[in-house]
């Protein structure tokens, strides 16, 4: 009887095993393979982008070897962390556990990478050693080198001091022929691939980039180059934009009225060149990821990312697409600060990991198009980098369906035009900028010959 009931428990126990391998199986055929049912998923699959923000930081955290006077820094190697730069050194382990929470939510002991620069101060008490002073400089996410100097407030917390260097900038005139792919005409230039998003975005409401692009193609750009100390870091604002082709002429001039009411790009006419949506919820910043199939970098099964991820500091301002009304405001253990915004034409849109929403908003209250909502952050327990995550969608009944906002190229309306009163300081802001290029050209040609 013994031996009968042990068959049975082992035919049972099996029985158990091939379920739950038949359930996973199960499980990941509907993550490879039912699209439909991961595009409309939930928060579960609202992840960060942790190999594209780790690979845009790590590539782009190029070390100057400027002398600094009031540090002595040295470079992180590779392997080193936090904990190891005073491994030997008789200091404490709270002692570094107290540095790290410091630099939070600025920076987390992952941040801290190969090449970046530290430098820090002891005392000895009684037995050991304490951290009196630590300081760590490592480039943002646009190369501007910023100091985090931590200095010691009392026997378990340091004070937090953040600086960066003032930045210079030039204008940069480029004449492109397109013999081959936009890609590979940018991929030329250094910080070539920054500077084609941004020239992408200005024309996108009127053509299809880079789909339309034809190798008979010419581009023009006026665009300003930045500076520290020399070193040339990276692009600003593209001041002048010209695509031409054989059978059409874009233009694009960046305009800033004086009184600040009005700023953004403008046709040679003065009307504006953007629509109702906004393509960026944050200035100046570079998209690191796209909607599209991709391997979590956590759980190691192919989801959907339904958004963009725009790369940033902790703290920098993000805002409304567009204009519309708060629907949803509140933090979630996975995407952590989040809103969701109900805009015209159905549509809405979903702002993912913010450091800090605006206090002033909550649900049903009225935003406008460009108002500043929140901060970028990292917070939720699957985002591992500084960045805001924006997805656009559309409700199916009780499930959303994610869209590209280009897709609505022909059903948003295009933004007013100057008024009068601001058309003779654009057509003079034009002229200065249109013989700036001239002189540019004429440079050039100096040059060349």
């Amino acid at each position: 009887m013994r031996n009968f009931y042990i068959v049975i428990s082992f035919g049972f126990f099996i029985i158990g095993i091939l379920i739950f391998l038949n359930f996973k199986q199960e499980k990941v055929s509907l993550n490879l393979n039912n699209h439909e049912e991961q595009i409309f998923a939930g928060f579960d699959e609202e992840t960060c982008n942790e190999e594209d923000y780790l690979l845009s930081w790590q590539t782009e955290n190029i070390v100057s070897e400027a002398t600094h006077e009031k540090y002595d820094f040295k470079s992180i190697k590779k392997g080193e962390h936090l904990n190891s730069l005073f491994y030997g050194l008789n200091v404490e382990q709270s002692e570094v556990y107290n540095l790290s929470k410091a630099l939070k939510p600025d920076l987390y002991d992952k941040d801290i990478l190969e090449g970046d620069l530290y430098y820090f101060e002891l005392e000895k008490v009684n037995n050991g050693n304490i951290i009196k002073k630590f300081v760590l400089e490592k480039k943002d996410q646009n190369r501007i080198p910023i100091t985090y100097e931590l200095t010691r407030a009392n026997s378990q917390k340091f004070s937090l001091k953040k600086s960066r260097p003032v930045i210079t900038t030039k204008m940069q005139y480029f004449s492109l022929n397109l013999d081959s792919t936009l890609y590979k005409t940018f991929k030329a230039l250094p910080f070539g691939e920054e500077l084609m998003q941004q020239f992408i975005t200005i024309f996108s409401w009127q053509m299809d980039l880079p789909k339309s692009v034809l190798r008979s193609d010419k581009i023009e750009i006026l665009v300003e180059e930045r500076y520290n100390n020399g070193e040339f870091i990276g692009y600003g604002k593209i001041k002048m934009a010209k695509y031409i082709q054989a059978n059409r002429v874009l233009e694009a001039f960046y305009f800033e009225s004086l009184d600040k009411k009005h700023l953004g790009l403008f046709d040679g006419l003065g009307r504006s060149l953007e629509k109702e949506f906004l393509l960026s919820p944050v200035h100046e910043a570079f998209a690191t990821s796209e909607q599209k199939w991709r391997m979590h970098p956590v759980r190691k099964v192919r989801i959907r990312h339904n958004g963009i991820d725009f790369r940033g500091v902790v703290g920098t301002p993000f805002f409304a697409i567009g204009n519309g009304v708060v629907t949803e405001k509140r933090f979630d253990k996975n995407v952590g600060h989040m809103m969701r915004i109900k805009h015209d034409y159905g549509v809405y849109s979903e702002y993912f990991h913010a450091n800090d929403l605006k206090e002033n908003l909550k649900e049903g209250s009225v935003v406008k198009r460009g108002q500043v909502i929140g901060s970028i952050g990292r917070t939720g327990r699957l985002c591992t980098g500084p960045h805001l995550h924006l997805g656009i969608y559309k409700m199916q009944g009780e499930k959303r369906k994610y869209i590209d906002l280009l897709s609505l190229r022909k059903v948003l309306k295009q933004r007013q035009a100057l008024a009068n009163s601001y058309l003779l300081e654009f057509e003079q802001n034009k002229k200065d900028l249109l013989a700036f290029i001239e002189d540019k050209k004429n440079q050039q040609k100096i040059a060349n010959n």
